[in-house]
């Protein structure tokens, strides 16, 4: 009976790491597309409705995606797969960068793309100069770590489904 129950645990922590696996995925190219839409260093004074729409999307994306991250890792902990728990932590390490450079200029947009211009002045003043500062390479970091992990996720989804 009690192997019965560990066997429905793993096929469901397995369903669970590839769902997760999947999200992220989805969320990934979602983020990617965004910012083949957007232009690095745009003039943010000119407040282009359409750009702003997509920053805030990419944002809640962006904060999913994390998500997403840490389900995985959680996961991969869960079943004691030491080599995708590195994986994932690798991963978010990356992302956390990625967040760290540019969460000021993310909640600008975000303010901005729901209305909130007074409070982007009070918050932040009208210098708009050094909100885009690392923008390209934190968009450059993002992709190549969603990159890295789709890469790693088709490996380790190609190692489940040998395994069977």
């Amino acid at each position: 009976m009690s192997k019965k129950i560990k066997r429905e645990k793993l096929v469901k922590s397995e369903k669970a790491y590839r769902i997760s696996v999947i999200a992220t995925y989805i969320f990934a190219a979602i983020t990617i597309l965004s910012c083949i839409f957007t232009v690095p260093g745009m003039d943010v004074e000119k407040k282009t409705e359409p750009m702003l729409a997509v920053y805030s999307v990419a944002f809640c994306v962006y904060v999913l995606a994390l998500a997403a991250c840490a389900v995985m890792a959680w996961v991969a902990f869960k079943k004691a797969n030491k080599e995708a728990l590195a994986i994932q932590s690798i991963m978010l390490a990356v992302s956390t960068l990625f967040s760290a450079s540019n969460i000021k200029m993310f909640i600008v947009f975000f303010l901005y793309g729901i209305g909130k211009d007074a409070k982007v002045e009070q918050l932040f003043g009208n210098d708009m100069a050094s909100l885009t500062e690392g923008f390209t390479a934190g968009w450059t970091m993002l992709i190549i770590a969603f990159s890295v992990n789709l890469l790693l996720a088709i490996l380790g989804i190609s190692k489940l489904i040998s395994k069977k």
